[in-house]
């Protein structure tokens, strides 16, 4: 479900100094409200598909496909380790003798 956009109804600033010593109209505050309140509903549920009532990103709301290229899970994908390659600290990882290491020099 997409939000509704809120779109103004009215200037109440134009109003009050086109017509210093009139009411605002009752009419046209209550579009504006009502225009509001569906905007802040509609983004409330679209909010609550995404997060749980603590604020936390609700479970399984982000996915694989949520995700760019550039992210990655803190290192590379491990490789079989040999000697003379010049490996990146905290982001290689290697095989060797079936043990997983990750580079940290």
């Amino acid at each position: 479900m997409s939000s509704t956009p809120y779109n103004r109804q009215n200037s109440f600033a134009l109003f009050s100094a086109e017509n210093p010593t009139s009411q605002q109209s009752g009419i046209d505050l209550d579009a504006e409200f009502n225009a509001v309140k569906i905007s802040l509903d509609d983004t409330q549920q679209n909010l609550a598909k995404i997060q749980d009532a603590d604020g936390v990103l609700k479970r399984g709301s982000v996915g694989r496909a949520q995700f760019d290229s550039s992210v990655s899970l803190g290192f590379a994908a491990p490789a079989q380790w040999a000697s003379g390659v010049l490996y990146t600290a905290n982001i290689s990882t290697v095989f060797y003798n079936s043990i997983f290491y990750v580079a940290n020099v």
